[in-house]
């Protein structure tokens, strides 16, 4: 099969945007899956607080990391702790007894934004943890129970709490900046944090940015879209926050998942204010389904493609009227038309109606395909094939007899139209009614119907396509929105 560009060794990628991270968890707030209270009382320390609603920053200023920061808003409280009393030289004042005075501090925390840096984690949930899992909507372990342990594994991306280097994290936004130097205070934030976090962890980790369902067992060669394998990578758009990413990097077929450093874009996928998302089919996996499908109109064997640019395949064959078919498939960058351009040539012998040789004629037919991709309103994919006009270009060539001949030129005109009319109208026919296009239509089709329940978010919220195009690397690529 021929080899095209793929996306750093990935056969799709799944974008999703900060912005719809953040919206999900806006979501999962007001179902009351996120925590909405922060109270923790040890001895002289307590934490009685409300908060708002969490959210996530995917810019954490490395281009290679796999990190998110939290921020997590105090609408009201009270922060309680005891703090030592220390004199204007920095000593520890003593009592009458002996003893290092300490006093009790009450700060309120209304407006502030406690922050931690947290790796993300990427791992397998059994469906038996789906069901006992206490912070997954219910709608979502509908949509997860059609997937049984034996043929699928769901991996879940989610906030890892039980990091040992966590707290360090910590920060705090509209906070007196002297209480980020009072040892008291760092030292009960901790305290604080680690007995908030220790209830976010396992099956109470609520902090679950989505689901990813691949087959344990590569299925039929011809479901090449059916994920077998994900990992992912973050993004960071610096120029336009909201836009950063998580990418979901899928592979088929059981290929193996490429190690670290890959599926580093230089170039984030979600491109646009306007969508939530974006889903991305390597050139390599869309275009051999199509070659397969062109080689079967044109009977011959799809490995006879090739590689010729770095965005399109090739395949010149002999034909039956001495010359060669050669077929030409590319995409038209950012539009949603993919061309095939054809051009058979032919050499034929001339003779009169005594059966006499008299020369040859020899030339080209060409022609170009285009495939257009849409939506019908059904969301579902629509793909159409409209063939150019015919463009014929031959010579004559009367050998010494044909030079006396006036019927040459008549001659060449019959071997040009038997030529049109037979190779050229097959193709055609192929193309149009013997499910050329159709097939297409239905590969894709499935494959985006697959993806939509293979890919779901925590939330719950049914994916919806739109804009397809193809990108300058070759590959297909359709935003994607959200209906809650």
């Amino acid at each position: 099969m021929v080899q095209l560009n793929n996306l750093e060794g990935f056969d799709m990628v799944f974008g999703v945007s900060e912005d719809t991270i953040n919206h999900q968890l806006t979501l999962l707030s007001a179902l009351e899956v996120l925590p909405a209270k922060w109270q923790v009382n040890k001895g002289p320390i307590s934490m009685n607080a409300s908060l708002g609603i969490p959210q996530i920053n995917l810019n954490t200023g490395d281009a290679s990391s796999r990190k998110a920061q939290l921020l997590l808003p105090l609408l009201d409280g009270t922060l309680t702790y005891v703090k030592i009393k220390i004199d204007d030289n920095g000593n520890y004042i003593i009592d009458e007894n002996g003893n290092i005075e300490t006093e009790k501090v009450s700060l309120d925390v209304c407006g502030w934004t406690v922050t931690l840096l947290i790796n993300l984690s990427l791992a397998e949930i059994a469906q038996n943890d789906v069901a006992n899992h206490v912070a997954i909507p219910d709608e979502v372990k509908q949509q997860l129970s059609n997937f049984t342990d034996d043929m699928f594994s769901i991996q879940h991306l989610f906030l890892n709490f039980e990091d040992a280097n966590l707290i360090d994290s910590y920060d705090i936004i509209n906070s007196d900046a002297k209480l980020k130097e009072d040892v008291d205070f760092i030292n009960t934030m901790k305290t604080l944090l680690k007995a908030f976090i220790s209830g976010l962890q396992g099956s109470n980790n609520p902090f679950i940015l989505g689901f990813a369902v691949n087959d344990k067992k590569a299925p039929d060669s011809n479901a090449t879209f059916v994920p077998t394998g994900v990992t992912y990578s973050v993004f960071s758009d610096a120029g336009h926050l909201q836009r950063s990413s998580i990418n979901y990097l899928l592979q088929t077929e059981n290929k193996d998942i490429p190690g670290a450093g890959y599926g580093i874009f230089k170039h984030n996928w979600v491109n646009d204010d306007n969508i939530q998302g974006k889903f991305v089919v390597s050139e390599t996996l869309y275009m051999n389904q199509i070659l397969v499908q062109i080689s079967n109109s044109l009977k011959t064997d799809v490995n006879n493609f090739q590689f010729t640019s770095p965005n399109s395949a090739s395949l010149t064959i002999p034909n039956n009227d001495g010359g060669y078919t050669n077929c030409t498939i590319y995409p038209n960058v950012n539009s949603n038309q993919l061309f095939a351009n054809f051009n058979y040539t032919f050499k034929k012998e001339a003779y009169d109606k005594c059966g006499s040789d008299i020369g040859y004629v020899d030339g080209a037919i060409t022609w170009i395909s285009s495939i257009s991709y849409t939506f019908d309103s059904d969301n579902k994919i629509s793909v159409s094939v409209n063939n150019s006009d015919k463009n014929v270009q031959s010579a004559i060539h009367p050998n010494a007899l044909g030079e006396f001949e006036k019927i040459l030129a008549d001659i060449a005109d019959a071997i040009i139209s038997v030529i049109t009319l037979g190779f050229v109208n097959d193709v055609f026919n192929n193309m149009i009614n013997n499910d050329w296009s159709l097939n297409i239509n239905n590969d894709l089709s499935t494959a985006l119907e697959g993806i939509k329940s293979r890919l779901i978010l925590p939330g719950g919220s049914e994916l919806f396509f739109k804009d397809i195009s193809f990108f300058d690397d070759g590959s297909l690529t359709v935003s994607t929105t959200y209906k809650n």
